[in-house]
């Protein structure tokens, strides 16, 4: 029998409690050895006491600090390592949705079926508008921006099962042995596009993500505004890709990389987000994060198996999303980004 840790990092989380964990309870999981673990970023509220009494075979640890999505997973990531070693997989679970009945035997299947695949994420779809998209996968821009694929579109639109560029760590079936290799998310990044530094490590050892669409979720997705998480964004979009390409690469994106700061910055100043954008650059240049960028960038160019031309196949030269529809992007950034993202695909042979 296969065994599976769930992992569900929580934080301000009472109001979701019931709907998830019930769901969890009532899925088909006979065929599996499940075990539930909860990570707790130091709730306020009472999630805790909400799960120790209402959900008591969830293993629970409470965090004294927020250590952010990262900072709990990793940690619960470690305490399934510690308390459950002979679990086979590991899936990530946000704390806002509802699974489907089918949902992790489908994954398990998925992956059990398919031994090069690194991750399997489910289809989300969005709740109460169960028959539209969150992500069928995410879409990484050459340039270090992440979008969720296929948002708002309907579900009957969704591809089959099949590779994408990265998996959303909202709900992901991972293999254990793969992330003993990789590692699960890189500590720095403490939240957002984390996944997408997950997701590229594992095309880079060649164990690319997938989506398994009969595998589904559905999540109560509230879109946050870029003006509350415009730092992180930034910041770790610029270690995405300090990392991961070849230095060749790098300066041939050089040019283009000018002209989007460029962009940015009237970004961030048009929309009141100057000093963090500012900020962003400092953090990104601050000596403990940008030797860790470079530490983690000597292991990733050591170990890694497939070239530049194979993360590049697996990316968008375009940005496409409802919360971006702006005719400077339809009409000029994105026939630019994408013409030159084009002439990067027929260059980069490594």
């Amino acid at each position: 029998m296969l065994s599976v840790a769930v992992l569900i990092v929580t934080y301000g989380a009472e109001q979701y409690i019931d709907d998830c964990f019930n769901s969890l309870r009532a899925s088909n999981t006979t065929a599996l050895n499940v075990r539930y673990f909860v990570v707790d970023n130091a709730s306020s509220d009472r999630t805790c006491e909400c799960i120790r009494t209402l959900f008591p075979e969830f293993r629970l640890f409470e965090c004294s600090t927020n250590a952010g999505f990262v900072g709990g997973n990793n940690f619960g990531w470690e305490q399934v390592k510690s308390e459950f070693p002979q679990a086979d997989y590991l899936y990530l679970l946000n704390q806002d949705t509802i699974v489907d009945p089918d949902y992790l035997a489908n994954a398990v299947k998925y992956l059990e079926t398919n031994p090069t695949v690194g991750a399997a994420q489910s289809l989300l779809l969005l709740h109460p508008e169960t028959d539209l998209i969150n992500t069928a996968g995410n879409e990484l821009h050459y340039l270090g921006f992440g979008l969720p694929g296929y948002y708002r579109e309907p579900r009957n639109v969704a591809p089959g099962s099949c590779p994408i560029g990265y998996p959303s760590g909202a709900a992901v079936l991972l293999r254990s042995r793969t992330l003993r290799e990789v590692g699960l998310f890189h500590p720095s990044l403490f939240l957002y596009l984390e996944d997408a530094e997950l997701g590229l490590k594992l095309h880079l050892c060649s164990q690319s993500p997938h989506l398994c669409n009969s595998s589904v979720v559905y999540h109560k997705y509230v879109f946050s505004s870029t003006l509350t998480n415009y730092f992180y964004l930034e910041r770790n979009r610029w270690w995405l890709i300090g990392v991961h390409y070849r230095l060749r690469t790098l300066c041939l994106l050089l040019p283009a990389l000018v002209i989007m700061e460029c962009g940015q910055f009237g970004y961030a100043i048009s929309r009141g987000l100057l000093r963090r954008k500012l900020a962003a650059i400092l953090g990104f240049l601050n000596p403990t994060f940008f030797m860790g960028m470079i530490r983690q960038r000597r292991t990733v160019q050591k170990t890694r198996t497939v070239g530049d031309s194979v993360l590049l196949a697996r990316m968008t030269g375009e940005i496409h999303s409802p919360h971006l529809d702006h005719w400077l992007i339809a009409k000029i950034a994105n026939p630019f980004f994408g013409a030159y993202y084009r002439m990067l695909r027929r260059i980069v042979r490594w």
